[in-house]
């Protein structure tokens, strides 16, 4: 689980509500601002996971690495 060349998977679901407009439960037309929001807010987490978060996982592993390995 810790390995770093461990393969990663990242599944992401949206309500179809959240970006379509529906009338009749049949969709109408794209909610292109809230599509946009919901890229952005996306992007910055996984930004955040990349620049904060992984660093910080690998930099504890190679203390560890050096320390008991």
């Amino acid at each position: 689980r810790n390995f770093m060349q461990r393969p990663s998977s990242l599944l992401i679901e949206v309500r179809k509500d959240l970006i379509w407009e529906f009338n009749n439960n049949k969709p109408i037309k794209p909610r292109f601002e809230n599509a946009q929001m919901i890229a952005r807010t996306l992007a910055s987490a996984v930004q955040t996971y990349w620049m904060t978060d992984r660093a910080e996982k690998t930099k504890a592993l190679n203390i560890f690495n050096d320390r008991y390995m």
